[in-house]
């Protein structure tokens, strides 16, 4: 299973989230006209392990950007604070069985915004979490 899927598998059964996003959680971008909440999730970079004096290991780490969509800044902050509940402290097989084996999930930062028509009416505010997953292949 690819990191990608992982998390998604992941997120989309984890109930303090899906009780305010049901499964719209989407990769990269989300489609048109979707129902808010959302949550989108993308992969910002992604290296590996690598010393010139010890063996290639298979760690990884994966720095992730996740944003929460939604219709007013208290709903967005509500599915942020999942979003970092569910990686709080978390490792493990990410996506349950055959999934992805976890070492740690490190916050980097949290940050809002605010999407707004060319008028400036808001179209969306979004609580944005950049995390770094380290995880084996």
């Amino acid at each position: 299973m690819e990191l990608n899927d992982a998390i998604y598998k992941y997120l989309s059964t984890y109930s303090g989230l899906t009780s305010l996003v049901k499964k719209r959680i989407y990769p990269d971008v989300m489609p048109d006209k979707v129902t808010l909440p959302a949550v989108t999730y993308q992969l910002v970079s992604e290296d590996e392990t690598e010393s010139f004096n010890q063996p290639t290991t298979d760690l990884l780490f994966a720095v992730y950007s996740l944003t929460a969509w939604a219709t007013t800044r208290t709903e967005a902050h509500d599915v942020g604070k999942q979003i970092r509940t569910a990686f709080k402290n978390y490792s493990g097989a990410m996506g349950g069985t055959g999934g992805v084996s976890v070492s740690a999930v490190r916050k980097i930062g949290r940050y809002t915004d605010v999407d707004r028509t060319q008028e400036g009416a808001v179209i969306a505010y979004k609580n944005i979490q950049d995390i770094e997953i380290s995880y084996h292949m």
